[in-house]
């Protein structure tokens, strides 16, 4: 097991962290911090990593992003949501080599890193069809760049265009054209994380596999009670959903009923651990910058 000390380094410590004023040494035991001790203390280390004048935090989780999205960078901001998802999700797909996957997802990885987040949780749209290699190639890049990370797959089994706001104004032909665009089934999704988690269950594993279903007016209620049952079966395989809601204020999704709601709320409610993204409503603006850190600390380790 490599051990590595990080010499003289200031440091933020406890659940609390409190700044300590003198310099530390860090040693660290393969992937786990084992010794915090005054500076220059710890000799029986294989290296030595020289942060001197240097101050070393937990890292921040990116609780939210979109691999798929990096390399629309920069190029249609300020759009309202569902004109936005035209350009970057297009009826007629750019399609990837697993090359390219692998090059897009390592660019928004190195970026984290670079901007202290170093767990992410990538909501991942798999197009429409599912690709193993190109999942697989999404894996080996996280697995590559060293970072943390919690890889779900945007699950939904509503045609997106049914949730679109005012989608009864729209033309007949047009709608019925955008309901027939391929997608993946609501079983084959869950097979996929499944068969995904089989290998790379994040109890086990760095990177790892997560139940994501996409925002609930996107999914029927059959799909998200689905998406609880076989993160039940998985035993403390984590949940994210996606959403436009204010738990605290009960506040209901655009286009979800309320039975629906409380279909959602009870999923939450189930769950330890289970995580709710806000979602931008249909009037909000969206950017299609790669991350952004979410305000949680990761645990204390590299």
């Amino acid at each position: 097991m490599t051990r590595t000390v990080l010499r003289g380094a200031y440091a933020l410590l406890g659940s609390g962290f409190d700044f300590e004023r003198r310099p530390l040494d860090v040693l660290v035991d393969g992937e786990r911090i084992s010794a915090i001790e005054p500076a220059n203390s710890i000799h029986d280390a294989g290296a030595v990593i020289d942060l001197t004048r240097h101050l070393l935090v937990p890292g921040f989780i990116n609780g939210h992003m979109h691999s798929h999205e990096h390399f629309h960078r920069g190029r249609t901001e300020n759009l309202p949501l569902e004109l936005w998802q035209h350009y970057v999700r297009s009826p007629v797909p750019v399609v990837l080599t697993p090359r390219q996957i692998y090059l897009r997802t390592a660019i928004g990885a190195l970026e984290s890193l670079r901007t202290g987040a170093t767990c992410v949780v990538d909501d991942l749209a798999v197009g429409g069809a599912i690709n193993r290699v190109l999942v697989d190639a999404v894996l080996q890049a996280y697995e590559d760049v060293g970072v943390r990370a919690l890889v779900g797959f945007a699950m939904m089994d509503r045609p997106l265009v049914d949730t679109f706001p005012f989608a009864d104004t729209l033309p007949h032909d047009l709608c019925e054209r955008l309901r027939a665009l391929p997608r993946p089934t609501a079983t084959e999704y869950l097979g996929l994380v499944n068969e995904v988690a089989a290998t790379r269950h994040p109890k086990t594993r760095r990177v790892g596999v997560l139940v994501a279903p996409s925002a609930p007016q996107r999914c029927s209620q059959e799909f998200l009670v689905a998406c609880a049952g076989l993160a039940d079966e998985l035993v403390g395989e984590p949940v994210a959903v996606r959403g436009a809601l204010r738990l605290r204020h009960r506040l209901i999704p655009r286009g979800v009923g309320v039975a629906e709601r409380d279909v959602v709320l009870r999923f939450l409610g189930r769950r330890r651990g289970c995580r709710w993204s806000p979602d931008s409503s249909s009037t909000a603006r969206r950017s299609s910058s790669t991350s952004r850190a979410s305000s949680s600390w990761g645990r204390a380790r590299p």
